[in-house]
């Protein structure tokens, strides 16, 4: 075989091969889902009474739900979450979603506290629960995904 046709297929065989590991990444990249998504931190919410520590203001997306709400704690370090969720076209979410709210601390894979969430209107919810001082993490759950948001109980 003379070298100027081996030049051509061994560029073909290399290209062939990148080509190939390219759709193996995203076939594999379609294949590992991830489940849980970071929702934003939008803002400061101001100390005020019932909010002694302050708090913080978040949005992101839960699926196709929209996502906006503030969690803050009070004087006792219990913290007092409202959120919203809309659908794509502003629709509030029917009765049986099954909304679940936990906070754990960083890094901890355990259950954590289970904030208990109440319906106030349609597409409103509000928890509470006791916090210590110090980094947590807020976890939204559906179904198929969980939002997440680190935030920090501060001391009086």
């Amino acid at each position: 075989m003379n070298r100027s046709t081996r030049t051509p297929r061994i560029v073909a065989a290399v290209l062939g091969l990148l080509v190939l590991v390219l759709i193996g990444a995203f076939v594999a990249m379609a294949l590992v889902t991830r489940d849980e998504v970071r929702l934003g931190a939008v803002g400061p919410l101001g100390k005020a009474p019932g909010l002694e520590r302050g708090g913080v203001r978040f949005a992101g997306a839960l699926n196709v739900w929209e996502v906006q709400g503030s969690l803050g704690a009070d004087r006792d370090a219990t913290a007092h979450l409202s959120l919203s969720l809309r659908g794509p076209t502003g629709q509030p979410p029917g009765d049986a979603l099954p909304l679940t709210a936990r906070l754990a601390r960083p890094g901890d894979d355990g259950d954590g506290i289970a904030v208990p969430l109440s319906r106030t209107g349609p597409g409103l919810y509000a928890g509470r629960a006791p916090l210590a001082e110090g980094r947590w993490v807020l976890r939204l759950g559906l179904p198929e995904v969980t939002g997440t948001l680190a935030f920090a109980v501060d001391p009086l």
